[in-house]
């Protein structure tokens, strides 16, 4: 996983100037947000899969890079990668163009945690620690 993680950084460079290790983020978010288990479902039925992917973000990432994802495709490990490094890249940019600075580990995972604007909630400390002890 650690190779395809890597490589996804990399096509979107947003997230690979980040001087973090990166490359421990997903993993690390896929443990916190299911163990692993790619059949997974939360939220009252809204999340599915091992990155916990709500349908918002799946229309998010379609709108913007113009791709088809399903929700159902949340449930497939390379696809809800994929799905997940997308997303942070476009907010990724987002963070920087508001802000001047490249994202953190902890601004990614406010995001994924917490939507768009996750890096401003209170609500996304908790979460950012559960993932900062993980790297």
């Amino acid at each position: 996983m650690r190779l395809i993680v890597i490589l996804l950084f990399t096509i979107y460079p947003c997230l690979a100037n980040i001087n973090e290790n990166i490359d421990n983020l997903i993993p690390a978010l896929i443990k916190i947000e299911s163990g692993g288990d790619l059949n997974a479902i939360g939220d009252n039925g809204k999340a599915f899969g091992q990155l916990q992917i709500w349908e918002i973000v799946i229309k998010d990432v379609n709108r913007v890079y113009k791709t088809n994802y399903k929700h159902k495709d949340a449930f497939y490990y390379y696809n809800s990668i994929e799905i997940c490094v997308l997303y942070l890249n476009f907010w990724g940019k987002n963070y920087k163009r508001k802000t001047g600075n490249d994202p953190s580990l902890e601004v990614l995972s406010k995001i994924w945690n917490g939507g768009p604007f996750g890096y401003k909630k209170k609500s996304t400390n908790k979460y950012w620690i559960k993932v900062k002890n993980l790297l």
